[in-house]
């Protein structure tokens, strides 16, 4: 399976890199990248590129080359499970909604999603999960599809996010089933 190519065919004066370049490390961080958009976006034709970068670094060809990659193995995990996933509804000149992002930010987790909505300010980019009206700012860690119930104090967010994320549960991706 081919990967994403990491440079252009050169004009024929060119002496380097006479043929497309196929890097394994742009690969895993497109596969990264275009995952993260796709969870944070929704939108398919992200999760598509980051399944034909995984399906090439699963390949034959690269798997023989025998270079371990803590970066596949990252890839391929955070594609297989949902990152750690926190909105934050408010309006967005709120201070209590700006107390819960910064809270949010500080979260120690390297796989995130972290949504600020205003729903004063029309729909979220991936609505893939519904929040219920909001009186004041809150905040929601989600999983599965489920959401904890809303949080309000920035100083229990951790806990709630961290008791959500325990309840992820791993799917393979297409290149382990392939």
């Amino acid at each position: 399976e081919a990967g994403w190519i990491s440079s252009v065919k050169p004009s024929a004066e060119a002496a380097a890199f006479s043929e497309p370049f196929v890097s394994i490390e742009q690969n895993i961080q497109l596969a990264r990248l275009a995952n993260l958009l796709n969870r944070t976006h929704g939108a398919k034709r992200f999760r598509e590129v980051a399944e034909q970068a995984m399906r090439f670094l699963a390949s034959e060809g690269v798997v023989r080359q025998q270079r371990f990659m803590l970066g596949t193995v990252l890839a391929d995990k955070e594609l297989g499970i949902e990152p750690a996933h926190i909105t934050i509804i408010g309006k967005s000149d709120d201070p209590a909604a700006l107390e819960l992002h910064k809270a949010a930010m500080k979260l120690p987790f390297v796989y995130r999603r972290i949504d600020r909505w205003d729903p004063s300010r029309g729909k979220m980019p991936n609505p893939d999960v519904q929040y219920p009206p909001m009186e004041k700012a809150a905040a929601f860690a989600c999983a599965n599809q489920i959401c904890s119930l809303p949080v309000f104090a920035p100083a229990e967010l951790e806990k709630t996010v961290s008791r959500m994320m325990a309840q992820r549960t791993p799917k393979a991706s297409k290149a382990q089933t392939q």
